[in-house]
């Protein structure tokens, strides 16, 4: 007896979410040291990341895949396959290849022209299966409704949360994020409905069921933007199978997506942050701050080297190799000497002193990117200081950068202690050049791989 067509979509529409399930945690699970699983999961825990949950979703979507394929027939299969490889083989390059700090390296642009490719072979399939637009934008009782409640609602819980403080951000959002919306839009819906209805059966509601699905998989790993997202895809995946035109989701995506960054605070919101950039935001604070409780105080040099030696195997793999945290100690100290001669050197005393001085800290601007000669000054004076007791420093820094001798006092002024966001850049250094240490022990890192603050 043949399968019904409710019995034929249902395990298409599992195992397309289920098989972008495991593209993801594949991806992050790749791309990420165990020490940030925990915050790669929207739930407590390192979740699915850690075995043997990992492997249990990725068996499971594997056979629910074969599944779905042994059930369809024929003439579905093309479409099935096409939509349990996209989006979810790129959004896992997504996770793979895109930095989470710096400008895009080569493996991005590859990963982009590919996926670039794989638009433009999706656009040729799609043409003249798509539905026609047979609503007016604004058509529809739900339409304005839903809109009119979502909005009233998002106003007012923004304005009791002290939200839409930005004017400009608000604008911005306003004018430029309905373009964004287009794309996602697009890329998801308009590329491959057609494709999606037919391998789920050319039913509406499972189609529909599973787009939201998978919108929300995209925004993983932040939980209230995946919940805000696959609430949002159920309506616009809807209106997109009645006709509405992909321009008028559009505005509606981007109108409501600046409530809720605007209106919500970003402590909820986490900047609206997704991927793995979302996921390096939260981990350094939290492996630094967990770190340096376990080890004692991190403010030293001390501190902080026994606090890379306890992260050294969940992040790079392996215990630190012999005389590494010693080359750890002394590149933490010579850094924090460069430091402390850029804060000389830019203080209001020495822009008094002298007629020429290096521009104050502005923004993302560090005292590596500053114009010659300062950036070299400030390496010399930390070189020719590295012998010296950081007292005995401190006072070269007083006579060599303001001309002057110190004060008992101000001496004291300066401690050797790294700051909280010092500590952070080291976490992070150790997080982005963690392939580098699993293959060979530290040699140096540069000013700009640590890039200490103020």
């Amino acid at each position: 007896m043949p399968a019904s067509p409710a019995r034929r979509r249902t395990p298409a529409a599992i195992a397309i979410v289920l098989v972008n399930l495991a593209a993801v945690l594949a991806a992050s699970r790749w791309r990420l040291a165990p020490a940030e699983w925990p915050v790669a999961w929207p739930g407590p825990g390192a979740g699915l990341h850690a075995a043997p949950g990992f492997w249990v979703v990725v068996a499971v979507a594997a056979v629910t895949a074969l599944a779905a394929w042994w059930r369809a027939d024929r003439a579905r299969r093309p479409a099935l396959l096409v939509v349990l490889l996209w989006p979810a083989v790129a959004v896992a390059l997504a996770w793979i290849v895109v930095p989470t700090h710096g400008a895009p390296d080569r493996p991005t642009l590859v990963a982009m022209v590919a996926v670039l490719l794989a638009v433009v072979w999706l656009w040729r399939r799609r043409a003249g299966r798509t539905p026609a637009s047979a609503r007016r934008w604004h058509e529809g009782r739900a339409w304005r409704a839903g809109h009119a409640a979502v909005i009233t609602a998002g106003v007012t819980a923004g304005i009791l949360t002290g939200g839409f403080t930005d004017a400009r951000a608000i604008a911005i959002s306003v004018v430029f994020y309905p373009f964004y919306g287009l794309v996602q839009l697009g890329l998801l819906l308009a590329l491959t409905w057609p494709d999606l209805q037919r391998a789920t059966g050319d039913g509406r509601r499972a189609a529909v069921v599973t787009a939201a699905a998978v919108f929300a998989l995209v925004h993983w790993p932040n939980p209230l933007v995946m919940a805000l997202t696959g609430a949002g895809m159920l309506f616009w995946a809807r209106e997109y199978a009645r006709g509405r035109p992909l321009w008028a989701l559009a505005l509606s995506m981007g109108l409501l997506a600046t409530l809720a960054a605007q209106g919500l605070p970003d402590e909820v919101t986490h900047h609206m942050r997704v991927g793995p950039g979302e996921v390096r935001a939260r981990s350094i604070p939290r492996l630094a701050r967990e770190a340096g409780r376990a080890t004692g105080e991190v403010a030293t040099p001390e501190g902080a080297v026994a606090m890379l030696a306890r992260l050294y195997p969940d992040v790079v793999g392996r215990a630190p190799a012999s005389g590494e945290l010693d080359r750890w100690r002394a590149l933490i100290t010579h850094e924090r000497r460069c430091f402390l001669a850029w804060e000389f050197l830019t203080s209001d005393e020495a822009r008094r002193r002298r007629d020429q001085a290096p521009p104050a800290m502005s923004g993302e601007l560090h005292w590596t990117e500053l114009s010659a000669p300062w950036p070299a000054r400030i390496r010399d004076h930390a070189r020719a200081g590295r012998d010296l007791a950081w007292p005995a420093y401190v006072a070269t820094c007083y006579r060599d950068l303001l001309g002057r001798e110190p004060t008992a006092a101000e001496l004291a002024m300066w401690p050797i202690d790294l700051g909280v966001h010092q500590g952070e850049r080291l976490v992070r250094a150790l997080l982005e050049h963690r392939g580098e240490l699993a293959d060979a022990p530290l040699d140096t890192l540069a000013s700009e791989d640590l890039e200490f603050w103020r």
